[in-house]
């Protein structure tokens, strides 16, 4: 399969395909409701890489992304999507630490 192709039914990644869609769309839907302005896109390839062009290709004012909060060795082994963004973005970056929500962040279930 040529490396910019989609996977297709056949393809063993397509059911983490759809699942990722559905996903995407469950978090559009949440936006919406909020109404925060919500557009779902889908890119393919190094997780850095795809955040930047996303956000070039909208022409982003912002990111927000979260931070898993990983520290020491494994940080230095697994490296930080978020500080990458950081580092290279063209626009402003919020890193939301993992755990943090407002006090009035409405409760799950």
């Amino acid at each position: 399969m040529p490396k910019d192709a989609w996977p297709g039914p056949g393809d063993p990644a397509y059911a983490r395909l759809k699942a990722g869609l559905s996903a995407l769309e469950a978090i559009a839907a949440e936006g919406l409701r909020a109404d925060v302005p919500t557009e779902t896109l889908l890119y393919r390839g190094a997780i850095v890489e795809a955040i930047l062009a996303a956000a070039s290709d909208v022409r982003a004012d912002g990111i927000v992304l979260g931070d898993r909060g990983l520290s020491g060795l494994r940080r230095l082994l697994l490296g930080s999507v978020a500080a990458e963004v950081v580092r290279r973005a063209k626009c402003p970056v919020t890193v939301v630490k993992a755990g943090a929500l407002p006090q009035n962040a409405p409760k799950e279930g």
